[in-house]
């Protein structure tokens, strides 16, 4: 009889299960609670269509590891971990545009008007507004 000593696996603090072919979402193992969810659709890069965290659950780090997954998902798929989204408003009423957000995470658009605000609103600490920071197109390149 064999005994495996080795050290056993650590269990992770989220768990992401894909209901659907191209939906994913996230639970807090240690909490039992829902986190959000994402839907994806493999283009040229991975086109992520709708990034969703529960109001309750944002800036605890959950949407970085989103787009860690989304990452790693976009490289297993053959697309060498490049990224698309569209950022604008939030559907919520929170009316604060995630832009800051992908630009922190690096995103980049070819809207460098759009893109010089939401860089300065980094560098001064700003919020950007609804109007400041309107839908643009935003990449990620491995």
């Amino acid at each position: 009889m064999h005994i495996n000593l080795t050290k056993p696996r650590q269990i992770p603090d989220v768990l992401f299960y894909s209901p659907t072919k191209d939906c994913y979402r996230m639970l807090d193992i240690k909490r039992n609670a829902y986190i959000g969810e994402m839907t994806v659709e493999k283009r040229r890069e991975l086109y992520i269509d709708s990034l969703n965290i529960k109001s309750s659950e944002r800036r605890k780090g959950y949407g970085t590891k989103f787009l860690n997954f989304a990452k790693n998902l976009s490289k297993r798929m053959g697309l060498g971990g490049d990224m698309r989204l569209m950022a604008g408003p939030t559907t919520d009423g929170g009316g604060v545009p995630p832009h800051v957000f992908y630009r922190k995470y690096g995103f980049t658009s070819d809207d460098k008007e759009i893109l010089n605000r939401v860089d300065n609103a980094i560098k001064t600490g700003e919020k950007l507004d609804i109007e400041s920071a309107p839908i643009i197109y935003m990449y990620y390149k491995a």
